[in-house]
């Protein structure tokens, strides 16, 4: 179980305080535990966890709906930046078809696809922000454009 125990060690390296447990005591179980945990830790829930079955019992919601609203709108202006990212759009790409260096219709399809993306991000934020409870604004997803040809 060496991936289990890297988890584990990673674990150990991002929230310390968190863990009552040492490296020699971590089993795949509780590595699993842990990792529910500490996600849940992450996002403000609190999770009660059956201590025979390992099985979620319950989860809580510690945020009120302006940190959710936060915590959800910086998710999609993650997911928008990694979208232009992933399509082979650098800085300097960005930069290069906003200044016309590239051909036009090249230019024309990378400015096409930031909007897009654009419109997607607030599209996205404008739900989060009309939300009236913490499932609302949890619920809405980016949905990212497909990348057009001649990027």
């Amino acid at each position: 179980m060496q991936v289990e125990e890297d988890a584990f060690t990673d674990l150990l390296h991002i929230a310390p305080h968190s863990l009552r447990i040492s490296h020699q005591q971590a089993g795949p179980r509780i590595t699993f535990l842990l990792r529910i945990v500490l996600f849940a830790e992450a996002n403000m829930k609190i999770l009660k966890i059956d201590q025979y079955t390992g099985q979620v019992v319950s989860v809580t919601d510690e945020r009120n709906l302006n940190q959710t609203q936060l915590q959800n709108i910086s998710k999609i202006r993650y997911f928008c930046s990694d979208s232009i990212q992933s399509a082979g759009l650098d800085e300097a790409t960005q930069q290069n078809a906003a200044l016309g260096i590239y051909p036009p219709e090249r230019c024309e399809a990378i400015k096409s696809y930031i909007a897009a993306c654009r419109n997607e991000y607030l599209r996205c934020k404008a739900l989060i922000l009309a939300a009236q409870t913490n499932d609302e604004a949890d619920a809405v997803q980016f949905v990212a454009p497909p990348v057009p040809e001649g990027i």
